[in-house]
């Protein structure tokens, strides 16, 4: 390993900086960047680097939402409650930076379809109590922990986090199907039913 981990890499436009145990990333690549790169590294560094790159991109540029969510969620609803404009982008978003799409959500999931979900939000009141969900949550359901239970994955290619089955198979001590599907992102059922459909008869029959 350290044959070839320096203290940092200087790859494309971007600095990527990492430590030999894999545990400080400081600034990460885009993941399609640094596929084009060509590294002196075998393919499962690769492979733990993508996935560490995309948290990085999460933590630094797509994460402000949970925080808030997470801290101040009731002064977060006032606002959403208040505004139906407010609402709506608060939501629409997500689906623009998390569903499988060039720029335009609507690629992914059609503009009805989305007024649809924001509209289920605004008529119910529910921005305060969903967002709840995060303060109520972080420091125990969202961490990781181990399973024992019989454990399925479908990795969707537009998602905003790709793991390696490595970690999978480390976190579910009996998972018996993992799959990367080519189309759909954190939305999948929103955004791929039939796909989505198709990955629940897959893992689901080799359990009948």
């Amino acid at each position: 390993m350290k044959d070839f981990v320096s203290d940092s890499f200087v790859l494309s436009r971007t600095r990527l900086r990492y430590a030999t145990e894999y545990d400080e990333v400081y600034d990460a690549l885009e993941p399609t960047e640094l596929c084009r790169c060509v590294l002196p590294l075998g393919l499962a560094w690769l492979m733990l680097v993508l996935p560490l790159a995309q948290l990085v991109k999460y933590g630094s540029d797509g994460s402000a939402y949970a925080s808030i969510q997470g801290t101040r969620p009731q002064t977060l609803g006032y606002g959403l409650a208040d505004s139906p404009v407010g609402q709506a982008m608060w939501i629409y978003e997500k689906f623009q930076a998390w569903s499988d799409n060039k720029g335009d959500p609507a690629e992914a999931i059609s503009v009805d379809h989305m007024l649809d979900d924001i509209t289920l939000y605004w008529l119910t009141d529910t921005a305060a109590s969903s967002a709840r969900l995060y303060y109520e949550s972080f420091a125990k359901d969202f961490a990781r922990m181990p399973l024992d239970l019989p454990v399925a994955v479908s990795i969707f290619k537009g998602e905003i986090f790709q793991p390696p089955k490595v970690w999978g198979d480390q976190t579910y001590s009996k998972l018996f199907y993992w799959n990367e599907v080519a189309k759909g992102g954190h939305f999948a059922a929103f955004e791929q039913p039939e796909l989505f459909v198709t990955e629940l008869r897959k893992c689901f029959a080799q359990v009948r």
